[in-house]
């Protein structure tokens, strides 16, 4: 089982790191003991929920069109339009596609407009649902 890393954001200013949640921070520090790996990043925002629903709506749209299911279409695109990554199992390296929950807002956004250059098919518009509907 995979062990939850919680993430923890924060801003850098003058050499100095502010934690956003200080108390979140310092209760799971408490939690640990011995060696811990500490990992500092500049953050990027990643896609959003709402991008996740239109891509799946984009994929179903060019489902109908095509005949070939989402999940195939979703592969496929990954593979050929997304950067790949070398892993290694067993002594052999391997190329993958990277993950589309790895790009940032900008960056998935021209994937589905690579998408679309593609197939020629127009991302649908983006349609605001209420929550109480």
């Amino acid at each position: 089982m995979k062990e939850f890393s919680p993430l923890f954001r924060g801003t850098v200013a003058q050499g100095e790191l502010k934690m956003w949640s200080p108390e979140g921070f310092r209760k799971h520090l408490s939690s640990l003991r011995g060696e811990v790996e500490v990992i500092v990043r500049k953050w990027k925002k990643r896609r959003v929920i709402e991008q996740n629903s239109l891509y799946w709506a984009y994929l179903k749209m060019i489902e109908e069109d095509t005949g070939n299911p989402s999940v195939y279409l979703h592969e496929y695109f990954k593979n050929s339009l997304l950067p790949h990554r070398v892993i290694s199992l067993g002594g052999k390296k391997y190329e993958v596609p990277m993950s589309t929950t790895e790009l940032s807002t900008i960056e998935f956004t021209n994937y589905l407009k690579r998408i679309e250059a593609e197939t020629g098919l127009p991302i649908p518009p983006v349609q605001k649902v209420d929550a109480g509907d």
